[in-house]
């Protein structure tokens, strides 16, 4: 059985760089293994929700040693 946690955060803007964004949940991060450089990948349903998922860096020509 797949269980699905929901998180909510508020779309901010930054005024110095013009630009949108959200601040992901400490929890949620640590929950799926995310870390700081990881890409991620989007997709906005139907419904409005948002899915989330962390694209393998090898697919962008990067490793995990940033020292390569």
């Amino acid at each position: 059985m797949t269980m699905t946690k929901i998180f909510e955060s508020t779309v901010e803007y930054n005024d110095d760089f013009g630009e949108y964004f959200i601040t992901l949940p400490e929890e949620l991060i640590q929950s799926v293994g995310w870390e700081e450089g990881d890409v991620l990948e989007w997709q906005v349903n139907k419904d409005g929700t948002v899915v989330l998922e962390r694209i393998d860096k090898e697919f962008f020509g990067g490793s995990d040693n940033d020292n390569d």
